[in-house]
């Protein structure tokens, strides 16, 4: 994956595994640019505490300042990072409190995919009007640089869609929601 933010910190990692620090990450993905108050709106929490998570993301490089977004000098505006980031888990298993921060982060994503899971299983009853839902599935006969090649080929169309927003707002369209996108590409235990 040739554009990216390499995780090989367990600090770092454990920064992100935060619960309040992955909803702010999620909010910067599906709506840009971003200030405190913004961000507690969104999440219904105070603003010294969204100022404080923002400060947290930037410390580890994962949020920069949008001064172009600015509407003068004292504003202060976050974008997030314009590239995906990836855990090294080889690297932080080898280092201090590096496989208690892996496992963190893994449940905080499991418990994600679940919930997308979820959403898309109860879709048909329970799907609001306007809403699209799906997933794809398939076992596939691979060799292991078929499976990386693969993987980095769904991470390129999902950053694609996040680099290139809806410009519904631009445009006066109205319907634009923020979607969850998951792609996993894992080995068959049952075939190994």
């Amino acid at each position: 994956m040739a554009d990216g933010f390499t995780i090989d910190d367990p600090r770092t990692l454990r920064a992100i595994a935060h619960p309040v620090r992955m909803r702010i990450l999620e909010r910067f993905e599906s709506a840009g640019p971003q200030r405190a108050a913004d961000i507690a709106h969104a999440l219904g929490i105070p603003p010294n505490q969204a100022s404080f998570h923002l400060r947290q993301l930037a410390k580890y490089g994962l949020l920069v300042e949008a001064p172009e977004a600015a509407r003068d000098g004292r504003d202060r505006v976050w974008k997030a990072v314009d590239h995906t980031v990836h855990v090294d888990s080889k690297r932080l298993a080898e280092v201090p409190g590096g496989r208690a921060a892996i496992r963190a982060f893994q449940e905080r994503w499991v418990g994600q995919a679940h919930h997308i899971l979820d959403q898309v299983a109860r879709a048909e009853e329970q799907r609001p009007k306007g809403v699209a839902t799906g997933g794809v599935t398939s076992r596939l006969m691979l060799t292991k640089e078929q499976a990386e090649a693969l993987l980095e080929e769904l991470s390129e169309v999902i950053a694609r869609h996040r680099r290139e927003p809806s410009k519904a707002g631009e445009t006066g369209e109205t319907g634009a929601r923020a979607y969850h996108a998951l792609a996993v590409v894992s080995w068959d235990e049952e075939d190994a």
